[in-house]
């Protein structure tokens, strides 16, 4: 209902009125054993051959329509993140080097908002692809990810169930053309999102609450876990380019836990 056209409310009303009558369903039951469940004689389809019967229902859609209506089935509420603005800024900006081909981007560099202690933002303005869309990333940086191999293996887990747990969070605003991810690593953590730029703040706003509060499902965490302890169980099994990138990690990243700890 979010989504109607100007003007086509009446014929949406019309056809959920017309839908909604039990006698205007059309049930179809499909089984081996459909037609003998029936007892009735069965007939033929004359192009493909199908059998078929055809049995009265009308002491059951008597009953559908003396059935009371589920408190639960209703319209979807509007999608708030829905946009309304798909204007393009790039035709604002004065005097910006534009490029012709993506083989040949402009040289364009990232211009620094803000600076000060603990943030630093950047920002650059596309204009070749024109769309009116933005992405947004932030990298929350903090040692605490790495301070030993358990801590590290609970921020492993925990990167893993908040993207699990986006996935629902982020449901209606998927449904619009928005999305959102979360990644970690060594130095911290990094939230994205992206889409269409005039929900992108109302988006954020949604993901970054939920960073320290996201429902974790019992049966999500131990799946999660089970994995985690499965792919150390087995780590010398692992291809041998997996093996080799690990072992390089080892040589030339800090800190790096191994796979024992």
């Amino acid at each position: 209902p979010s989504r109607i056209y100007p003007g086509g409310e009446d014929d949406v009303r019309r056809m959920l009125e017309h839908t909604s009558q039990p006698a205007n369903a059309f049930i179809t039951l499909i089984g081996k054993s459909a037609i003998s469940d029936f007892g009735k004689r069965e007939s033929v389809e004359p192009i493909y051959s199908t059998k078929y019967a055809r049995t009265d229902i009308q002491s059951e859609v008597r009953a559908w329509e003396r059935a009371p209506l589920p408190t639960q089935l209703s319209p979807p509420p509007k999608n708030r993140f829905i946009p309304t603005n798909l204007a393009l800024k790039c035709d604002d900006i004065k005097n910006l080097p534009l490029s012709t081909s993506p083989l040949q981007p402009a040289r364009v560099s990232p211009t620094l908002l803000r600076d000060e202690p603990g943030l630093r933002l950047h920002f650059v303005q596309d204009c070749f692809y024109r769309r009116p869309k933005a992405f947004a990333f932030f990298s929350l940086y903090t040692p605490e990810f790495t301070t030993d191999a358990l801590t590290y293996t609970a921020a492993e887990l925990y990167q893993a169930l908040f993207g699990e747990a986006l996935q629902e969070i982020t449901y209606d605003a998927g449904l619009a053309g928005l999305s959102a991810g979360v990644a970690g690593d060594y130095r911290g953590l990094t939230l994205s999102v992206s889409g269409f730029d005039e929900r992108l703040p109302e988006l954020l706003r949604l993901v970054s609450s939920r960073i320290r509060n996201f429902p974790i499902e019992k049966l999500a965490f131990e799946r999660r876990r089970d994995a985690l302890v499965d792919r150390l169980s087995f780590f010398q099994r692992k291809k041998p380019v997996s093996l080799c990138t690990y072992y390089r990690s080892l040589a030339l990243e800090t800190p790096v836990f191994t796979a024992e700890q």
